[in-house]
């Protein structure tokens, strides 16, 4: 197991960058805004690959390592995504390309699912057992430093015809040396209205459930409760924050364990411990729009 990582600096927002490609009926500059669901950039070109492209120009090299693009609506089979770093605009010295690789994995034991169904070989989960998850994608590469940058998606058999793209964040996010304690809480809360009539009827206004995580970090240094506590003081339980609990199960772990949050509840409070340890607690709530 890996130690979990916490991604909070959108290298995406600031100065210099520029986000464009592909045939898009709505802006893509949404793929920066809060509103996830409600304020998505559409691609209506994604049969093809490399159809639906995002590039950005950061203006100067950055350093990379984790990418993640929420809510999107890819199908489950036949959508791919390709992440690319180059030092020059048009790509003709790429230092990075992970190829065209399936946006999502296998996430379930291939006997929990039917012999029959498409999926079985891959792990593929049914549609209806994951009806109730956002669905996100999270890229792990080799930190890499590049100018520019493009993820290319396709998704030929989407049945509505085009991909939603809610949010995306690209960065470095951060470790610490030890990982949290024993006991990380993955919570949920249910959010359905649920009314009972005169005579005993129910009415029921179905609403997706918010996730949570809950975790402690026991055995940090002055300077690593510092960092949560900075991150907890700039983001102060508005700004997004995506917790990976172990990247060594990224794909497989994704659906359940990985979603855009914020901070809540006595964010980022330390405690001094032991000599030269303190002791920061962390809650995260999902963000579903």
């Amino acid at each position: 197991m890996s130690n979990a990582e916490l991604l909070h600096d959108n290298l995406l927002i600031g100065a210099g960058v520029t986000l464009g490609g592909g045939t898009w009926s709505l802006p893509v500059t949404n793929l920066l805004t809060r509103a996830m669901v409600a304020q998505p950039a559409r691609c209506t070109a994604i049969a093809t690959p490399g159809a639906a492209t995002v590039t950005i120009d950061f203006g100067e090299d950055v350093s990379i390592s984790r990418w993640a693009v929420f809510h999107i609506t890819a199908s489950l089979g036949g959508s791919t995504y390709r992440l690319r770093a180059s030092s020059t605009s048009g790509h003709a010295g790429d230092l990075l390309d992970t190829g065209f690789q399936p946006i999502f994995r296998g996430t379930s034991p291939s006997m929990s699912l039917p012999w029959e169904h498409p999926g079985w070989w891959y792990g593929l989960p049914r549609e209806k057992d994951v009806t109730g998850y956002p669905r996100h994608l999270v890229i792990a590469i080799p930190a890499t430093k590049a100018r520019w940058w493009s993820v290319e998606f396709s998704d030929p058999t989407n049945p509505a015809g085009y991909l939603d793209l809610g949010y995306m964040i690209a960065g470095t996010p951060i470790s610490f040396e030890h990982n949290f304690d024993l006991g990380r809480r993955r919570g949920r809360t249910s959010r359905s209205i649920i009314e009972m009539t005169p005579g005993g009827g129910q009415i029921i206004d179905r609403r997706r459930a918010v996730r949570s995580h809950s975790m402690t970090w026991s055995m940090l240094s002055v300077a690593e409760a510092s960092t949560i506590y900075d991150l907890a003081q700039n983001r102060d339980g508005v700004d997004l924050v995506l917790f990976i609990p172990d990247p060594d199960l990224l794909d497989a772990a994704s659906i359940r364990d990985v979603f855009p949050a914020r901070l809540v509840g006595s964010i980022g409070e330390m405690s001094r411990t032991g000599d030269g340890l303190w002791t920061v607690s962390v809650t995260l709530e999902e963000l579903i729009a």
